[in-house]
């Protein structure tokens, strides 16, 4: 390493803890009030709670699979969002909060259900269909909350403000699931033999509640005016044939990530770990995703997100690859699935910060929404296709340990090929397009103006 490059190192970590410093005053608090919201939501009513419960109650791993994927269809109805706006006359505020109302609040839901299955009035076949229901509602307005959020950045956001706010907003949504998930695995492992399912009750209760709160947080951010979205997408983008490109290289890389199998299913049905194991490996994934997105965040100021995007391609290829040698009774297993956690949290953390970037960077005005709703839905109908295809696999394929290998390696595969099919620029360095910024700036000031 260059002496020079040596001594810029300690300046970029102050400039990393600067920033974050910054994000914590006055003018960012009602962000990081949905941040922290948020993560507690994603965290505790998410797969790294459901999955293993669904286990617990004696779903078989293509059962929990296929109740996996549920929540991935219903992003699909993102395609629909442009018109709803157009139909409440652009109420992208309305919109958000009562999205956010229904499906962010779904601990409360998941709680309750746990607690009948406890006192005996479900059986464990209704609570398992009762959360696959509450987990796929949830999912088409959890969807829609995520894709407007990034239109309302964009809307009430100068194109500087934005690239430092919504990185850090969706970096601490990934990765402060680690502080709440370490203790609920703890405490799974140390009392579920003797509790049962009630173990996760908690858990979800404390999302719910977090649920509500990302709605106040949401009510507290500034008010986006009546966003116009136009019928035609391509009148307010900048390059629609690379916005094309880029929604069909992320589709194949979502094919990619639903059939890659989940670390927790794989960690308990075929290891034979426990659940405490498969919800601390989800705490790993959130604590490196954390750190990863930190750190992205701040490079996506100046540098490339398409090269970003594509390292994170290969990282996830090489996860899923690096998934076939945890073999069963072996020594190495265990850490092996911690180690592969980490390495696909980079890669996932890095891939969704530098998509959502790459998307606003080629994208002008509402036709952003557009495009952002467009990829939510094709990222969601990969992933269902992946995880159908990986259902299938389970239930037709080789038993056990010989289905979960050809999986990790197909996923991997396709994470390859998508790597070596995504248009990047030239060069690392990035400045915003001065068309975009432009644009954004037009639709900011129409905003304002009422």
């Amino acid at each position: 390493m260059s002496p020079s490059r040596a001594a810029r190192r300690p300046a970029v970590l102050r400039g990393i803890a600067a920033d974050w410093r910054r994000f914590g005053t006055a003018p960012y608090r009602p962000y990081l009030g949905l941040a922290l919201s948020q993560a507690a939501v994603a965290s505790l009513a998410g797969g790294a709670l459901t999955v293993p419960l669904l286990l617990t109650l004696g779903a078989s791993p293509a059962v929990t699979t296929l109740l996996g994927l549920v929540p991935f269809v219903g992003p699909v109805a993102q395609l629909a969002v442009p018109g709803l706006l157009r139909w409440t006359g652009g109420r992208l505020r309305f919109v958000t909060v009562a999205a956010a109302a229904i499906g962010e609040t779904r601990g409360l839901g998941l709680a309750l259900v746990v607690v009948l299955v406890a006192t005996g009035r479900f059986s464990s076949t209704e609570a398992i269909v009762a959360v696959g229901v509450l987990t796929g509602l949830a999912g088409v307005f959890t969807g829609a909350v995520n894709a407007n959020l990034q239109a309302w950045y964009h809307a009430t956001l100068p194109e500087p403000e934005r690239r430092f706010v919504a990185p850090r907003v969706v970096g601490i949504t990934l990765g402060l699931g680690a502080v709440l998930l370490l203790p609920v695995a703890v405490a799974v492992e140390a009392v579920e033999r003797q509790t049962g399912p009630i173990v996760y009750a908690p858990g979800f209760a404390l999302a719910g509640l977090a649920g509500l709160a990302e709605c106040l947080a949401l009510l507290r951010l500034p008010r986006p005016g009546r966003v116009r979205v136009p019928r035609v997408a391509s009148a307010a983008v900048a390059e629609p044939a690379a916005l094309r490109r880029l929604l069909l290289v992320a589709t194949l890389a979502a094919v990619g990530w639903g059939m890659g199998p989940y670390l927790s299913i794989y960690s308990m049905s075929v290891l034979g770990l426990s659940g405490g194991f498969a919800i601390a490996t989800s705490a790993v994934f959130s604590l490196t995703s954390i750190v990863v997105s930190t750190l992205v965040a701040a490079l996506l100021r100046d540098r490339s997100a398409s090269r970003l995007l594509r390292v994170s391609y290969f990282c996830r290829g090489a996860g899923m690859v690096a998934g076939a040698a945890a073999l069963p009774a072996t020594a190495w297993a265990a850490p092996l699935v911690l180690a592969i956690a980490a390495l696909m949290a980079a890669g996932e953390a890095t891939g969704q910060l530098a998509t959502n970037e790459r998307i606003f960077r080629l994208a002008a005005g509402p036709g952003a929404l557009v495009y952002q709703g467009r990829y939510v839905a094709s990222n969601a109908a990969g992933s269902a296709a992946g995880q159908v295809a990986a259902v299938a696999t389970m239930a037709l394929g080789p038993a056990g340990y010989g289905s979960f290998a050809v999986l990790f390696v197909v996923s991997g595969l396709l994470r390859f090929v998508a790597a070596a099919r995504l248009d990047v620029t030239p060069t690392w360095r990035s400045a915003p397009d001065p068309a975009v910024v432009g644009a954004a700036s037009a639709v900011a000031d129409r905003v304002a103006a009422g």
